[in-house]
């Protein structure tokens, strides 16, 4: 479009690796770039530092660490920039100082420290830095008064101990579930990637609920502490469900 262009590797690209990225850095145009779980390294940011129309960069769940990340110090136009999920330090947040429009930069699930973030919002005050709760905290708390709509379906529990019978997910519609633990010991929640990988959302304590956005057509699967598998839930309906690990 006359606005620049908007290019995404989330989809379908998945196996998008640094190699792939020499044929990116041709499109001078980019102004928005989804490299969501693509199996790109932080070497391979070198390829992008000639996008500096570039305004929205998604690295999160990529194997990108410190290495590279200057490279990203010189698009100054960025606005969005997500590295949740990858194995950043506060090395990386140390050359981002000179981003004067970033506005937004999620860095849940790094190795970022409270020091770090302290010191990158001195330099940047209008910039807002996500770093997502404690999730293990999280399941403990109930509020006092629950305002939340009521869930409109129950999705079905299926028992198994073996991780193979639990379908990876699919894209769907968004929705919530509200997972609801009636069983004596804590248990975590994993998510079933659309690589048929499992990745960890939290804890839910005995007795406790989580309230998850999600979307139709993805599987759930509940483990004990000991990452035991215990069963899965597959969401098949876009009205608000809930989910019960039983006793």
């Amino acid at each position: 479009g006359e606005d620049g262009w908007v290019v995404g590797f989330h989809l379908t690209g998945r196996d998008l690796k640094d190699e792939g990225l020499k044929n990116v850095g041709r499109l001078k145009g980019i102004v928005s770039l989804n490299l969501r779980g693509t199996k790109i390294m932080g070497k391979g940011l070198v390829h992008l530092k000639g996008l500096v129309k570039l305004r929205r960069l998604h690295l999160e769940r990529t194997k990108v660490g410190d290495e590279g990340t200057e490279y990203l110090g010189g698009l100054v136009e960025l606005e969005y920039l997500n590295f949740y999920g990858t194995g950043i330090t506060d090395k990386t947040l140390g050359r981002l100082g000179g981003l004067k429009k970033l506005r937004k930069l999620y860095v849940w699930q790094t190795k970022v420290t409270d020091a770090g973030v302290a010191k990158l919002k001195k330099q940047l005050p209008k910039l807002k830095v996500v770093r997502g709760v404690d999730l293990s905290k999280l399941a403990k708390y109930t509020p006092a008064k629950d305002d939340r709509p009521k869930p409109k379906a129950d999705l079905k529990w299926v028992a198994t101990s073996d991780r193979e019978d639990a379908p990876r997910s699919k894209n769907g519609l968004n929705t919530r579930v509200y997972f609801v633990n009636k069983s004596k010991k804590s248990v975590k929640l994993y998510w079933v990637s659309y690589g048929n990988k499992l990745q960890l959302y939290g804890e839910i304590a005995p007795g406790g609920m989580r309230d998850q956005n999600t979307y139709t057509r993805n599987t759930w699967v509940v483990t004990d502490k000991s990452d035991n598998v215990l069963g899965y839930f597959f969401v098949d309906s876009s009205e608000i469900s809930r989910a019960v690990i039983p006793g």
